[in-house]
């Protein structure tokens, strides 16, 4: 079909975002054309030419019934619910989309098939989909514009108007080089010779970001993606266009928070952790955790406000007496941390001039707003003698530093190194986690999520083991393990064969209720890992429409076009992705865009501590923020108190999740619960 037109954003592209499938119609040469998708949903082959003959009367009203009436709402748009007949004699309802644009005097209708069959239920669904596909064929999101081979534009819609400042008649016939900053505005004729002539080019069938030019001479980034398109026997191009600058200020904002503290604007916990995973050589070095005593009682006595000033000073006071030779770094609540660079050979007797004058950084009065503070601090000293990953060194220098806690006020400990019967210890529970997954003696429980509603509508498996004594092992003493030693596919394959088994015993009184399971990056890209997922839903009946697959931030390291194939394979079977533990790991919120995410889930580590006036609130806020603009659902992990519960629903959270509506319980009785799960009387007096 020559004059076919094969725009990716006006029809494959849309019809990935908005579930449609697309179609064209030239009306004064009556050719029709059907993506693989719209073949695909009338139960057509992807060889299937459509044509009126064919096509006519498999619609009810008649086709030609319905290209006339699009003809009619020229000006408005089309949208129609028909049924359409199947070749294999079952019935279908869909919705049917069609508005008509003339370009160089030919009419063209631009269409999109809707399948609406999935029932009532989800009829609101259907409408918000529809809205956006309507939304975006008359580019009230994206700006189009439709250029000929000499660069001149012919199509320009309220959109483009809107991002560069231009009216349509002011730039109709024009030149689009006019909206392109130099040298590319110089060159850009050239450009579409050189695609005519060789037909290479950096731009065309590729999105990328590339800078505009407004009215006012404004440059900005906006993503362009340029497509031909034939009309009659003239080349055209199609280009959709986003104003990236919004998005580039929230996502700036957001990274930053993401690694660096509001308060004192030294680098967090996350910056800190990457800090230290990118050493490859950890010797002659040393890290400080540098906690304040009893801090909490300025903020009781004069507000968050007072403490956070206070906090700031103690930052600055650090960075300037200690910034320039080592890395310093603060944590949440009063926690600080110190990277020493180059120790020597770390005698004990140079840690304790460090720390002595560490104490007497702190022990200087600060003078704020409501009082003089007089503040001590306890530290907790880590020397590093080789490679370790980074939670490891934190986690051994807070060991150190609650040692010294413990002492009293104004103490420090030196973390003394892991003991033979440590590591005993350690590889007795491997022993013990091996042979419990030979005879699979791990068991799924399971914690209720609930909506804005207070309806239970959902849960996350978590997996627990209990041993032979009746004792149970915590997840954080072994789940670790299995990642170190190479179990983690074996434990994850476990938990994917008996959340299965749950949702499909759920499912059977509860049919919309989903269940979230937990997969580790290392069992995500094991190259089986799809076949094993659907062989085990589908041997246990399970619908996999109601399976939510949790993956953390450190996914996004791994090959994100692997990861992205995967999770495309899963969403054709109806399979969603959250990512999990937001905001504590690898916040590429480029990779995020880029996967098929419907959902994040807030760390309870922020929930905790989003208190409104502590900087955590504002971070969760842009989180909420930013995930509303990607049209992500946010579910609020670790809510143990109705005002947290009460605080994460105003800040915008669709779920929340907690010990305050159930903790993780065994399958009987999460059952009994789902049963019998009622809001509790305080929150309803609310």
């Amino acid at each position: 079909m020559s004059e076919r037109l094969t725009s990716e954003h006006i029809l494959h592209c849309l019809e990935k975002t908005a579930d449609i499938g697309g179609w064209q119609m030239e009306l004064q040469t009556g050719k029709l054309y059907w993506t693989d998708k719209s073949k695909s949903m009338h139960g057509r082959s992807v060889d299937f030419e459509p044509d009126m003959d064919a096509i006519q009367h498999t619609f009810v009203p008649t086709f030609d019934i319905i290209v006339n009436d699009i003809r009619k709402s020229h000006e408005n748009g089309y949208c129609r619910k028909v049924v359409v007949l199947l070749p294999n004699g079952q019935q279908k309802s869909m919705l049917v989309h069609g508005s008509v644009e003339k370009i160089n005097g030919q009419e063209v209708i631009f269409g999109a098939f809707q399948d609406v069959s999935i029932g009532e239920s989800k009829l609101k669904h259907a409408r918000q989909q529809a809205s956006l596909y309507h939304t975006t064929i008359n580019s009230l999101v994206e700006g189009l514009v439709i250029i000929d081979s000499q660069g001149l534009m012919h199509t320009f819609n309220s959109a483009a108007e809107q991002i560069f400042g231009y009216s349509a008649n002011e730039v109709l016939g024009q030149n689009v080089s006019m909206l392109m900053p130099e040298p590319h505005r110089s060159r850009h004729d050239g450009y579409i010779h050189h695609f005519e002539t060789y037909g290479e080019a950096k731009i065309i069938g590729i999105g990328r970001e590339v800078d505009g030019v407004r009215k006012n001479g404004e440059q900005f980034p906006m993503h362009l993606a340029v497509n031909p398109v034939m009309i009659g026997d003239e080349n055209h191009y199609v280009g959709t266009i986003r104003d990236l600058s919004s998005e580039k200020n929230v996502a700036n904002k957001l990274e930053w928070l993401s690694h660096y503290d509001e308060v004192t604007g030294l680098p967090n916990r996350t910056f800190l952790l990457n800090f230290l995973n990118r050493q490859t050589e950890l010797v002659g070095m040393s890290i400080f955790a540098i906690d304040i005593d009893h801090f909490k009682r300025i903020n009781l006595a004069h507000g968050y406000k007072e403490g956070n000033l206070t906090l700031a000073r103690i930052g600055e006071r650090l960075a300037m007496q200690f910034g320039e030779r080592h890395f310093l770094s603060r944590d949440m609540a009063d926690r600080f941390w110190m990277v020493v660079r180059d120790n020597g050979n770390q005698a004990a007797s140079q840690v304790h001039e460090l720390t002595q004058a560490i104490h007497e950084c702190i022990e200087k009065p600060i003078e704020g707003e409501s009082a003089i503070h007089h503040l001590t601090c306890c530290i907790g000293v880590l020397l590093l003698d080789g490679h370790q990953d980074g939670s490891s060194v934190i986690s051994r220098a807070e060991t150190a530093l609650y040692e010294a806690k413990i002492k009293g006020t104004g103490r420090y400990c030196i973390y003394n190194a892991i003991t033979s019967q440590k590591l005993l210890k350690e590889y007795g529970l491997e022993m013990s986690l091996r042979n419990a997954l030979e005879q699979e003696k791990l068991e799924c429980w399971l914690q209720p999520k609930v909506n804005t509603k207070l309806e239970m509508v959902s849960a996350e498996v978590l997996v627990r083991w209990r041993k032979e004594d009746g004792s149970i092992v915590p997840p954080d003493q072994f789940i670790g393990l299995a990642e170190k030693i190479g179990l983690i596919a074996t434990l994850g394959r476990l938990v994917l064969r008996q959340s299965a088994k749950m949702l499909a015993k759920i499912n059977r009184s509860h049919a919309d209720f989903k269940l979230a399971v937990n997969v580790s990056p290392k069992e995500l890209m094991e190259t089986d890992f799809v076949d094993q997922l659907l062989a085990c839903f589908r041997s246990a009946g399970a619908n996999l429409h109601n399976l939510t697959l949790e993956v953390t931030e450190g996914t996004l390291i791994s090959d994100i076009d692997e990861v992205n194939d995967i999770m495309q394979k899963l969403s054709l079977h109806g399979v969603e992705l959250s990512i999990d533990d937001f905001g504590t790991g690898y916040s590429n919120l480029k990779r995020i865009q880029e996967l098929a995410v419907s959902e994040i889930k807030v760390d309870k580590s922020f929930i905790q501590h989003c208190r409104p006036g502590e900087p955590d609130h504002e971070l969760v806020k842009a989180m909420m923020m930013m995930a509303a603009a990607m049209d992500y659902k946010v579910v609020a992990e670790g809510i143990e108190t109705l005002d947290m519960a009460l605080n994460a629903f105003q800040l915008g959270a669709d779920y929340l999740q907690g010990y305050y509506f159930g903790k993780p319980q065994p399958f009987d009785n999460f059952m009994v619960l789902l049963e019998n799960f009622t809001p509790e009387l305080e929150w309803q007096h609310r």
